[in-house]
């Protein structure tokens, strides 16, 4: 299995340096299932998305799909975001085994409430429908050495929307790297390498993903102490490129707080949240002002270690 894994470094390395530079062009918007492009990690989302180089328990097998292998135990995380318009979003996963191999599996969707049906262009609709998104994954991870991690999902996808349902599988890979300089740690992850059936004879492009981060652990304590600093660079195929700052700063050894900066074409978004962690549960939210007057975004996660 070491050799396996050896082998996903190197691929995932030679993918990074070949992915054609043309991929980088082209309008925003053109790929769909867009909640395969949020944050489920309630830390996450309040460090405005910049965790790649993070390790975050059972949520790693949604980001970078190493991190779990720094895990000494097992763990679980259940997640629910408040969209608008009564858009829900709920993301779970367990991570089952730790040590050696360390594996998990996540389940996460996104319901679309209330959409309105029409045949023909009239005032009423004929009826009303609800639109699902729906991904399940295997997670798997390994520490190769003293410094090297690295880790793969296998995906399957749905989309369902009133009649039509289409279908598709997707793979994740991505390395970690400890301690790339002192005190800074390098994390690289390709997602969304798949395929969909076709939903209504139109196929939807899976949103490819191409994400590294640096995080950098502070050296000295202003209150607990294991303050860092995040720092990512996320593309999406066909839209844009964002460039992502964060920072956790623990005030005691229970309760942190934790901010973030997105910035992407001419918009720079904030964010903000908090943790609170007693032995092996934690609670954590997330708050996300959204932008053009919409409504704020709220998120939560609750997980415990066994």
């Amino acid at each position: 299995m070491g050799k396996l894994m050896s082998r996903i470094v190197v691929i995932i390395l030679l993918i990074s340096l070949l992915f054609p530079m043309n991929s980088f062009s082209g309008d925003a918007g053109k790929t769909g299932l867009s909640f395969l492009k949020i944050d489920v990690d309630s830390r996450a989302a309040a460090m405005a998305g910049a965790y790649t180089a993070i390790a975050s328990g059972a949520a790693a097998s949604y980001g970078n799909r190493v991190e779990f292998a720094s895990c000494s135990g097992r763990n679980v995380i259940f997640i629910h975001q408040i969209w608008i318009d009564d858009i829900t979003h709920e993301y779970g996963a367990v991570q089952f085994a730790s040590g050696k191999h360390n594996l998990a599996v996540s389940a996460n969707l996104m319901l679309f409430p209330g959409i309105e049906i029409r045949e023909q262009a009239t005032e009423d609709p004929d009826g009303i429908s609800d639109a699902v998104n729906f991904c399940a994954a295997l997670s798997y991870a390994q520490n190769l050495n003293e410094n090297w991690q690295a880790g793969i999902s296998v995906k399957y996808i749905s989309e369902k929307y009133y009649l039509e349902q289409a279908s598709g599988w997707a793979v994740d890979a991505g390395i970690r790297r400890l301690n790339l300089i002192h005190k800074v740690d390098w994390g690289f992850v390709i997602q969304n390498l798949g395929k969909m059936n076709a939903l209504k004879e139109v196929e939807t492009d899976l949103p490819l993903i191409v994400r590294s981060g640096l995080v950098y652990h502070l050296p000295f304590e202003v209150f607990a102490g294991g303050h860092l600093l995040s720092a990512d660079l996320q593309y999406v195929k066909d839209e844009q490129l964002y460039i992502r700052s964060g920072s956790q700063w623990n005030l005691t050894d229970y309760f942190n707080l934790r901010a973030g900066l997105n910035w992407y074409s001419d918009k720079i978004h904030f964010s903000t949240g908090m943790g609170f962690l007693y032995k092996s549960f934690n609670l954590d939210y997330a708050f996300i002002p959204l932008i053009d007057h919409l409504e704020n975004s709220h998120q939560f996660s609750v997980g415990f270690s066994f």
